[in-house]
């Protein structure tokens, strides 16, 4: 029994504890003012804390980010290599939408087909076709053989999806964020960590700030 003078407590929520969590900067111009990143060039960028390893079978990313030009392609967020084996944000260019690129395969091109070539899928958002300047919440799915986007209005909105048989992943290539590919196509607006992160194989893999994955799914929920 409860004496009189105590209070019952509600349970506190528990929250998964990430692998990783952070950015670094790479180069003069790009900045971190809480958490909110800027000034991405071809050679100012960030780095995620881990290198990205095929054999994934559910993934989630959501990435928080104000989108600010049009025109040339613009990476956002993607492992710089070749095979661009995850890129799971970017803008496509020439007045298209905000898209993903996922390859099962390591093959493929930047410029695959919208359809996917040599085991490469895209999926895009259809609310930003073609982008505009604004704040935009994004998340990418990846599970039972099926890759799909969506975007925050009020909830949750699946945008499109795609057959994909699995994740591919290459040894020795570490997620950028504000670029892809090189020095060609530096992102134009902003990321804000504190609503960005990676969620894998029912782990919390990484998260921009420390609490990212809650502010999501407390601020942002299913």
């Amino acid at each position: 029994m409860i004496a009189a003078h105590q209070t019952m407590l509600a349970p506190q929520e528990t929250w998964p504890v990430p692998l990783y969590t952070g950015v670094s900067l790479v180069g003069s111009s790009v900045q971190n003012n809480n958490g909110i990143l800027s000034g991405f060039t071809g050679s100012s960028y960030a780095t995620m804390p881990f290198y990205w390893t095929a054999g994934a079978s559910q993934i989630e990313a959501v990435i928080k980010i104000h989108f600010a030009q049009t025109g040339s392609a613009q990476g956002i967020w993607g492992c710089v290599g070749s095979t661009n084996a995850f890129t799971p944000f970017y803008y496509q260019g020439n007045n298209g939408p905000l898209g993903s690129y996922i390859s099962t395969s390591g093959a493929g091109a930047w410029n695959a087909t919208p359809n996917g070539a040599s085991g490469s899928k895209k999926v895009y958002w259809q609310n930003t076709n073609p982008a505009s300047a604004g704040d935009y919440i994004l998340r990418v799915t990846f599970s039972s053989g099926s890759v799909a986007t969506s975007h925050w209005s009020g909830s949750w909105s699946q945008d499109s999806s795609n057959s994909l048989a699995a994740v591919h992943g290459a040894a020795n290539l570490v997620p950028q964020l504000g670029t892809n590919r090189g020095s060609n196509n530096p992102f134009l607006g902003t990321i804000d960590l504190n609503y960005t992160y990676l969620y894998r194989d029912g782990e919390l893999w990484w998260e921009g700030v420390a609490g990212a994955y809650r502010n999501v799914k407390t601020i942002y929920p299913d």
